[in-house]
């Protein structure tokens, strides 16, 4: 039986509004960078390591002349009140023009009730998970509208972990959803 709380094992914890004051500080003051800004979605877990890594899902705007858009993972490692910035990792990359299939990032928590109808919609008769989305990464106009959500899927069978995945969500399409894993990290 494999156990949870091994050093380097990454647990799942999403928290969108109440996360711990010290990954929020040490948030606010790494990601305070020269050529980016960011904006915190959603907290996404811990790992013990030599200290505790915390993954933060967050939107990040490049200071360039599009203003280009991403979504990212940023990781914060916090050992004994002191913290660094582990690493900024890409999840989504947006577009500099959202015309013709581009990809506009906005982040949003909760998804909006469009995006929620669509997801509704698309999950009809869909098995084998349970699908819990908790922010709306970005939208892209193809055959109707793709709406990019970052849930928590846990496929339905015993002791079935968790992960947080990127679900591309359009009723029009053939599938209707496709699913991404963003986190935790494959090792």
């Amino acid at each position: 039986m494999e156990n949870e709380n091994n050093c380097g094992a990454w647990t799942v914890n999403v928290l969108t509004d109440a996360i711990p004051q010290e990954v929020q500080e040490a948030f606010d003051k790494v990601t305070h960078l020269h050529g980016a800004t960011y904006k915190f979605l959603a907290y996404l877990g811990s790992q013990v390591v030599n200290g505790i890594n915390h993954a933060i899902l967050a939107e990040q705007m490049i200071l360039d002349k599009d203003q280009t858009k991403n979504i990212v993972i940023v990781v914060i490692n916090i050992r004994q009140s002191e913290f660094s910035l582990v690493g900024i990792h890409s999840v989504l990359h947006g577009s500099p023009s959202t015309f013709c299939g581009g990809i506009a990032v906005k982040g949003v928590v909760p998804p909006s009730a469009e995006a929620m109808a669509e997801f509704k919609i698309a999950k009809e008769g869909f098995v084998g998970s349970d699908i819990k989305p908790f922010a709306q990464l970005a939208t892209q106009v193809v055959k109707g509208i793709n709406y990019f959500l970052a849930a928590e899927v846990t496929p339905v069978y015993p002791k079935a972990k968790t992960t947080v995945d990127i679900i591309t969500v359009n009723s029009m399409c053939t599938p209707k959803l496709s699913f991404r894993t963003i986190f935790p990290f494959e090792s």
